[in-house]
């Protein structure tokens, strides 16, 4: 069995539907801390069965659902699924046969909880059996925790007990011990209870033989009165058929004319109903043309928009075309100023050119003649042609700065016209970011107020909620109060019913007493006006206190069954009574009479006591019981007469002793001993069956009186509840109200944060736009900055050459003197030839000069002629721009118009469409009037129809109460004896009805018969003797229950034994390997209360002494903890380990040897590793990422190495 993979949707962090595959050997999980990695092994867990909410790192198991985070709300539920694969290793044996299994846990947020498996409901107990003694599961040692492993070390001696227990596969013996002990205790419960049940029916059996004879003779008075309630049912049974009959008849005519008019209210229903549809769709088509209307209505304004836009753009480009006119005109001059220049220039290179010739020509004439001349002034003319030529590039580089200079400055100018306009762009945005912060500050403000009034209301809301649970709560109270009032109350009516019964039964009193009192009481009752007075027994005429019942009853002795009557007159009737019917004999006394003889009788009573307290002082201590006893005046001199004579002493040796000394009394006790005045004693134990009238009349009277007061309470607890449910209810209004009020503000709110992010977006695009424009006036301020350095520049450069000019020509005009002196020194032979020379270069320069201003006038005429055609192009760019916009602006408007008449004829639709509307409106409401009508006149109809209806239906109740009364009753058919039983011609129902009621009076006097004595003894034998055989029974399977639990202990015993050796063996292997040498070692230590072995662990590390783990260091624990849980892998590998950050305490020397450990365990065991440490995560053969994208919300990725040690990082 392995983890196949896990499913989490909704749990902790994971909001969204997450899917973990786990292979085979080790996987990894990292992360930063806080991203959620320990919630996949707290899934694990729960979907186990873990049932502590503390456990999962929570306060209740609610928080497992997801919370929410920010932008995502909470879950309303979360689920886990967990797939284990079968691959031939431990696997449940009820699911041996499958592939793979499917264990799923599902929590909602109202409470309920679900588990299946291969998605079928199961029990929580079905899947812990699935982990059981496997080491897996919610509590099994291959789960080990965050922080978990240093619990180890610090758990008592009998928490680390169940690791072992864990291994050696007990756990599943344990809980059978635990089912067995709950069996045994429930079988010793069942004894009493059955040792309770054999003790009663063992005296129900005495009872029930007394009760057999009686129930013969009832029997039979029971089967005249069945016969003659079978005649009167079915004479009653014949009457109602005639009745259902005609009933019937009628109902068929009133079927018909319901059926007519209901058919024509369908009808004219189902064309109301066309109506309705068609003007439903009438509606629609309204609503469809209304909304065409306002689409042309919105796109008239926007083209109206667009032509305003283009006539704009019109304007601008007019406008600019004008800009390039009065440039073009600019250049157009100077380009007819070069034009000029150009001519005149050729013109005068034709001249000098023609004079060049004619002076070479004479020059070569003369030539030979200055040959020698010239040898002489060769290196002058030389320095002096430089000179000049020097001085000419100078006279270039003057004219091409100046030229440079002047279009500097007219871009210098044109940078601040542009300047000038972006300070404008400016401002102007800078007015609307100030406009557009000032709206934001303002919605702010308003979603501010807003989400105050929101709070309030969630305070208001959550206050009205916890008075309204305040409420529930007191309700549920109130409830419980009221049903366990009720409950009181139905046991004291309960009580006080079965008293009464008795009490109107007149149980307890002789045969014929019960018989007389009946008798005279349904005399009474039949001949309410007849003068008739009632026979009352004297228990109803006094009131004893509660501690003189017992001697009240001893002393009146078989008194206590008198009846007194009125007069002498009702004394006779009464005996007569018993004679005829011959119900036995009774103690009677007449109110008449003894009134006569009671005074006399109370008055000698009352001189003897005087006499005799007056003698004896002790007596005087004793109480007469006549003192004690309450009666009406009326019967008062009776009870004295009875009563007057008799003392009450606490014992019989106290009765005695006063009856030696005053034989004229007689003496009670308290506990009903009598010693009457002729010496008899009268005492023992009564029967405790043989409940007193006397008691009976007080609890009668003490019930009622309970039964007064708690429905008096019960209804105050009711008007109570009234109340409260009043409150509640108008709690709920209120909250109902600040619910919708909450809405609204949410909406508001929800609403006011966009409008807030809208102008949040406003301002970024207004702050983009003030950013460009404030790069686009650095630019150009730099532009100028950088124009106006050349500039300088160039003038510096400029006043340099005019300088060197200056310079050049004074030097010049030097060399000149000095050339013309030595000329003047030369023989005039070579005057004409120096002339001519002389004259040859002075025209020579002038034909220079000119070609040179030529090459000038030319660059600068071919630069203005580019400019000039750029610039028409440019201009004939704007033209069609502008074509184009004209264009544009007249299809607009063409189309603008045809917008409107659009507009217009769908106004007149929408106008058509409403007369429509209206008129089937109108046709519809005439419909529901005559539709109303129809109804009235079905109503009518039903109401008739109803009517015989209810008279058929009354009289089949009436025949079904007949016939299940009599076949309740008598387990007959009446159908099948309808005939059987019919009145005979000498029969009437009054004669029949009179000798019913006298079978039945008879049958009363009997009193209380218990029909079923007969076979209930034989049943209650039968039960007694099945009940004593379930005794054994019982007893037997205890003691088989015994059996198990010691073989249960001696199993667990011996393979926790074998086991805690094979992990000790272990554990002295591995600690030394773990800490590179030492030793340590497990004992067992007996829980003095429990008897069980708890374990301890005694570690020595390289080093130390012996000692106990809890005085080891943080990382000396972990280490410990470690070898012992993989010395208990090595014994019992489970199918699956998680390791949660258990490397975390360790060194790098110790993380080296965890990780070979826990490649020695994977080759057992499948191995899940949640890690920070780099060099563990190189033993991974998997790893997943764990990240929060989004704060609150974990994803899982797959990731390498590299890129685990980054998440880390």
């Amino acid at each position: 069995m392995r983890i196949k993979k896990l499913e989490l949707i909704g749990f902790k962090s994971f909001k969204d539907r997450t899917v973990i595959q786990f292979d085979a050997g080790i996987t990894g999980i990292v992360g930063p801390n806080g991203c959620g990695k320990s919630n996949i092994i707290d899934a694990l867990i729960w979907v186990m069965g873990e049932q502590s909410a503390k456990h999962l790192r929570g306060s209740s198991m609610e928080d497992v659902i997801f919370g929410g985070a920010e932008g995502h709300p909470a879950s309303g539920f979360a689920e886990v699924s967990l797939v284990l694969e079968n691959e031939g290793g431990p696997f449940p044996a009820k699911y041996s046969h499958l592939t793979e299994v499917q264990i799923t846990r599902r929590l909602s947020r109202s409470g309920e909880s679900d588990y299946l498996i291969n998605r079928e409901a199961a029990r929580l107990r079905d899947i812990q059996e699935v982990f059981m003694d496997t080491g897996a599961g919610a509590k099994g040692f291959s789960i080990i925790e965050q922080g978990a492993i240093g619990k180890i070390i610090t758990a008592k001696p009998d928490d680390r007990r169940t690791l072992i227990e864990e291994a050696a596969g007990i756990t599943k013996f344990k809980v059978r011990k635990r089912e067995s002990q709950r069996k045994l205790q429930a079988t010793d419960q069942n004894l009493v209870r059955l040792n309770d049940i054999v003790g009663e029916l063992k005296r129900q059996i005495d009872s029930l033989q007394r009760q057999a004879k009686k129930a013969e003779r009832y029997r039979e008075v029971k089967q005249e009165i069945e016969k003659l309630e079978l005649k009167l049912a079915s004479e009653k049974f014949r009457e109602l058929n005639a009745i259902l009959n005609d009933s019937e008849s009628i109902l068929v005519e009133s079927e018909d004319q319901e059926g007519q008019v209901k058919t024509q209210v369908e009808s004219l229903a189902a064309k109301l109903e066309e109506l309705k549809l068609s003007l439903l769709e009438r509606e629609k088509n309204l609503e469809t043309a209304q909304a065409i209307f306002h689409d042309f209505q919105l796109q008239v304004q926007k083209k109206e928009s667009e032509i305003q836009r283009l006539g704009f753009e019109v304007e601008q480009a007019q406008r600019q075309e004008i800009m390039q006119d009065s440039l073009r005109s600019d250049l157009l001059k100077k380009q007819k100023d070069y034009e000029a220049s150009k001519a005149q220039l050729y013109q005068t290179l034709s001249e000098t050119t023609e004079i060049l010739e004619g002076a070479n020509a004479r020059f070569d004439a003369i030539k030979l003649e200055v040959e020698e001349a010239e040898s002489k002034t060769q290196e002058l003319d030389d320095d002096l042609t430089t000179k000049r030529r020097e001085l000419m590039t100078l006279g270039q580089g003057e004219t091409q700065f100046k030229l440079q200079i002047e279009n500097a400055n007219e871009k210098i100018q044109e940078l601040e016209q542009r300047l000038r306009d972006a300070a404008g762009v400016a401002g102007e945005i800078d007015q609307k970011l100030q406009v557009a912060q000032n709206r934001k500050n303002e919605l702010i403000t308003q979603n501010s107020t807003q989400v105050s009034s929101l709070a309030e209301v969630n305070v208001d809301r959550e206050a009205k909620s916890s008075q309204k649970l305040d409420k529930e709560l007191d309700i549920e109270q109130s409830e419980r109060e009221l049903t366990a009032m009720r409950s009181q109350l139905t046991e004291v009516a309960g009580k006080l019913y079965g008293l009464e019964n008795l009490q109107q039964g007149f149980e307890g009193f002789e045969e014929g007493v019960k018989a007389l009192l009946l008798w005279r009481r349904s005399e009474i009752e039949k001949h309410p006006d007849g003068g008739l007075s009632s026979f009352r027994p004297v228990t109803e005429i006094i009131e004893v206190p509660e501690n003189l019942e017992l001697a009240m009853e001893a002393a009146l002795g078989t008194r206590i069954q008198s009846v007194i009557t009125t007069d002498s007159a009702d004394l006779k009737n009464a005996v007569g009574f018993l004679k005829n019917q011959q119900s036995g004999r009774g103690l009677f006394a007449s109110k008449e009479w003894m009134s006569e003889r009671g005074h006399t009788l109370a008055a000698q009573s009352d001189e003897l006591w005087q006499k005799a307290t007056a003698e004896d002082g002790d007596l005087s201590k004793g109480l007469r019981l006549v003192d004690s006893v309450k009666a009406n005046q009326e019967y008062a001199p009776l009870i004295k007469s009875w009563l007057g004579r008799v003392v009450v002493v606490d014992t019989l040796e106290e009765a005695l002793e006063g009856s030696k000394k005053h034989a004229e009394f007689t003496y009670v006790t308290f506990d009903g001993d009598v010693v009457e005045a002729s010496g008899v004693v009268i005492g023992g134990a009564k029967e405790a069956a043989d409940s007193g009238a006397l008691k009976r009349k007080r609890e009668v009277r003490e019930l009622s009186l309970k039964k007064q007061e708690l429905s008096a309470k019960a209804a105050l607890i009711e008007e109570v509840i009234r109340k409260q449910k009043e409150e509640l209810s108008t709690l709920s209004t209120e909250m109902e109200v600040l619910s919708d009020k909450k809405r609204k503000l949410e909406i508001e709110v929800e609403h006011g944060g966009r409008e807030i992010e809208r102008a949040n977006i406003e301002i970024d695009q207004v702050t983009r736009a003030v950013e460009r424009q404030a790069k686009e006036v650095t630019q150009l301020t730099e532009q100028v900055n950088s124009t106006q350095a050349k500039i300088a520049d160039w003038q510096q450069r400029l006043a340099e050459i005019l300088a060197r000019k200056v310079e050049l020509e004074t030097h010049c005009q030097s060399l000149e003197v000095e050339y013309l002196s030595e000329r003047d020194r030369l023989d005039e032979l070579k005057d004409k030839s120096t002339n001519a020379q002389v004259e040859f270069v002075e025209k020579k320069e002038r034909n220079d000069a000119a070609k040179r201003q030529l090459e000038t006038v030319e660059r600068d005429l071919s630069e203005v002629t580019e400019r000039l055609g750029s610039m028409i192009e440019q201009s004939e760019k704007n033209r069609e721009s502008a074509t184009d916009h004209e264009i544009a602006l007249r299809e607009t408007r063409t189309l603008l118009h045809q917008l409107i008449d659009e507009a217009q004829a769908q106004q007149l639709r929408v106008s058509s469409l409403k007369n429509d509307f209206e008129t089937l409106s109108s046709e519809i409401r005439s419909k529901d009037s005559e539709l109303s009508q129809l109804r009235s006149s079905h109503s009518e109809w039903l109401t008739r129809l109803n009517d015989s209806k209810f008279k058929a239906e009354q009289a089949r109740m009436n025949l079904a109460n007949i016939r299940e009364q009599i076949l309740e009753k008598y387990v007959l058919e009446l159908e099948q004896i309808e005939a059987q039983y019919c009145i005979d011609e000498s029969e009437t129902l009054d004669l029949l009805k009179e000798k019913l009621e006298e079978l039945k009076d008879r049958a009363r006097k009997m009193g209380e018969v218990n029909l079923s004595s007969i076979t209930e003894y034989e049943e209650v034998s039968a039960r007694y003797e099945f009940l004593i055989k379930q005794q054994q029974d019982l007893n037997d399977a205890k003691e088989q229950l015994r059996k198990v639990i010691d073989r249960i202990n001696r199993i667990c015993s011996r393979r926790f034994k074998e086991t805690f050796e094979a992990v000790n063996e272990r554990f002295q292997r591995v600690f030394p390997v773990l800490f590179g040498g030492g030793e340590a070692q497990l004992i067992l230590i007996e829980n003095e209360v429990s008897g069980e072995m708890g374990i301890d662990i005694i570690a020595k590390p390289p080093g130390k002494k012996p000692q106990s783990v809890t005085l080891l260091s943080g990382g000396e624990k972990a280490l410990t903890a470690v070898s012992l849980i993989f010395s208990i892998f090595l014994v019992k590998p489970s199918p699956f380990c998680l390791l949660d950050e258990v490397d975390a305490p360790l060194d790098d020397a110790n993380v080296y040897r965890f990780g070979d450990l826990v490649r020695e365990m994977a080759k057992r065991s499948q191995i899940i590793v949640i890690t920070h440490n780099k060099h563990t995560m190189e033993i991974n053969e998997k790893l997943y990422g764990v990240t929060q994208e989004e704060r609150g919300v974990s994803k899982m990725v797959s990731v390498s190495l590299q890129q685990a040690q980054e998440v880390i990082a």
